[in-house]
């Protein structure tokens, strides 16, 4: 995978988010994309998306969680979930993608309220 505006995020970095992402994939049992990008303050962010949620589903496939480094972000990295709310600011890349694990986990249970079951 080549990343492109990853600039703030170290391979070991780029290598944790990636984890992270396989993670959550798998905890949800959907797909889960990676986009990397920059802020208009010069800083970096990582984006988990998921792309289709279940059948029924009230909400709407789209942002899990993000990662923020670089400018403006104290310590390693920063955590934000899918509404912009801060979860961890000033944490370690190790601390960011513990709580990032957790926040995108419970999004994609609030977007996929009301699907259908199979039983």
């Amino acid at each position: 995978m080549t990343i492109v505006h990853a600039s703030h995020f170290s391979t070991t970095h780029q290598r944790q988010i990636e984890s992270l992402r396989a993670t959550i994939a798998r905890r949800i049992q959907r797909a889960v994309t990676l986009e990397y990008g920059t802020d208009d303050q010069g800083g970096s962010w990582a984006a988990l998306n998921v792309e289709t949620l279940p059948y029924g589903s009230y909400g709407h496939p789209g942002m899990l969680v993000s990662i923020l480094a670089g400018s403006g972000v104290e310590g390693e990295a920063a955590v934000m979930s899918a509404d912009s709310g801060t979860i961890a600011n000033g944490v370690s890349m190790s601390e960011a993608v513990k709580a990032a694990t957790f926040a995108g986990v419970r999004e994609y249970r609030a977007m996929s309220r009301g699907a259908c079951r199979m039983h």
